[in-house]
């Protein structure tokens, strides 16, 4: 079972919405991983880099300035106040 991210900047608009392996990003507490069948959480997002493994196992990097992040049932939401390409 995958996970599929979606990114919303400023809540307007979905800039990621995919099927990958694995995610990591910063929160208030520190980085965290988020695999498949991850525990539902709700947690804020801290300003520092968002790194998705894709099923290809390429990497792709941004910057999360910072936001609020919702996992649950495989599907990750994150409301983001801005992301740039690392």
């Amino acid at each position: 079972s995958r996970q599929t991210p979606k990114l919303v900047e400023f809540c307007k608009q979905i800039i990621w919405d995919c099927e990958v392996k694995e995610i990591i990003l910063s929160t208030n507490s520190g980085q965290i991983g988020v695999l498949p069948n991850h525990a539902p959480i709700n947690t804020t997002v801290d300003m520092g880099p968002l790194r998705i493994r894709l099923l290809n196992n390429q990497w792709l990097t941004a910057v999360l300035w910072s936001g609020f992040a919702r996992i649950v049932n495989n599907e990750i939401i994150i409301l983001g106040n801005g992301i740039k390409d690392k």
